[in-house]
């Protein structure tokens, strides 16, 4: 699990827990704001250590970050760009690559069951 150190906990996560459960979430869910391709980074859970679709998304992000100050001239940012400011954002530039081109990161993102973050995050919070 990881939670952005932004964040004020506020319960338990046993609602997060059944969640999982109940949509049978295999590799990871989180908050997602209905417009956009990508759920939002500041909340990321998998039911699993070490699970194989955020490792990929990670060895990725990895991968653009090594490019600094310059990574937006990595091939992940060839075939669009996904936000508006996509070299800050790169974890949802990187994210949003996968699903497009990725078959297993696809299925993955579609059954993500994703919460609905619109009402859980600050409104500055989204990256337009």
């Amino acid at each position: 699990m990881w939670l952005d150190s932004s964040l004020f906990v506020l319960d338990n996560f046993d609602w997060l827990f059944d969640h999982i459960e109940r949509k049978h979430i295999t590799h990871f869910t989180g908050f997602k704001l209905r417009r956009k391709k990508y759920f939002e980074s500041w909340f990321i859970a998998a039911p699993t250590v070490q699970d194989p679709m955020i490792s990929k998304w990670y060895g990725m992000l990895k991968d653009v970050a090594a490019l600094h100050p310059r990574y937006t001239d990595h091939e992940y940012y060839a075939r669009k760009n996904y936000t508006s400011n996509p070299s800050y954002f790169m974890v949802y530039q990187v994210y949003a690559y996968l699903v497009d081109t990725d078959s297993s990161f696809q299925n993955a993102h579609k059954e993500g069951a994703f919460l609905e973050a619109e009402g859980n995050m600050a409104p500055w919070g989204s990256p337009d």
